[in-house]
C-alpha cells in the first residue's frame, strides 16, 4: 500500500465522499489504469484503496465541493499550487 501525506493532485479524475471520508481518482497517464486514494482521519496519510469500492459507494462531488467538504480534514491543502 502506497501512501503520502496529501492527496494526489495531477491527473484527479474523481473527487469523492466515501463513508464520510474524502477520497480522490486517479488515472496513470502512461497505462491509463485507475487508483483511488482516501486518508482515514484528518491529519492521517492518504493510502491506496480499492478503486471499485470507491466508485461504487462513494458520492461523486466537483473539485470545489470537496475542497469545501474537506477543508478542515486537510489544513496543509492550500500548499500545492492546485489547491491555491
Amino acid at each position: 500500500m502506497l501512501s503520502w501525506s496529501n492527496p494526489p493532485s495531477e491527473n484527479v479524475i474523481g473527487w469523492l465522499s466515501w463513508d464520510g471520508m474524502p477520497a480522490v481518482v486517479v488515472r496513470d497517464p502512461d497505462s491509463g489504469g485507475l487508483t483511488a486514494w482516501s486518508s482515514a482521519e484528518p491529519g492521517k496519510r492518504w493510502r491506496t484503496v480499492d478503486v471499485r469500492d470507491v466508485a461504487s459507494e462513494g458520492r461523486a462531488l466537483s473539485e470545489s465541493d470537496w475542497k469545501a467538504a474537506f477543508e478542515c480534514w486537510f489544513p496543509n491543502l492550500s500548499l500545492s499550487p492546485r489547491w491555491a
